[in-house]
């Protein structure tokens, strides 16, 4: 039972601070949304109806995204690591442009 357990960890894990980003997120969207209701007068219903699906739309979007951003694969993914050699580099000398069109 505990391996079984063990395995679903990392996605419960990811899960759960999902759920807990979205606390804050779902503020900042409601935020977003009061201050864009609140700046379109009440003629433009039409407006007000688009700000409204766009915050629901990203109450729907935004913690699928976290919880994609946040899967277990994705956690210590960094296993590719930019490096830059010396012979990698090109030297120039300092204070010295290269001239145009000529090969680097």
């Amino acid at each position: 039972m505990n391996a079984a357990f063990a395995e679903w960890l990392p996605w419960i894990q990811a899960l759960g601070w999902t759920l807990l980003h979205f606390i804050w997120q779902g503020l900042v969207i409601g935020a977003a949304f009061a201050a864009a209701r609140a700046l379109i007068p009440r003629a433009h219903c039409t407006a007000r109806y688009a700000a409204g699906l766009t915050a629901l739309a990203a109450l729907t979007c935004w913690p699928i995204a976290t919880f994609l951003a946040m899967r277990p694969w994705s956690i210590g993914s960094a296993d590719v690591a930019i490096s830059l050699t010396a012979s990698s580099v090109s030297a120039r000398p300092s204070g010295r442009l290269p001239e145009p069109n000529s090969p680097v």
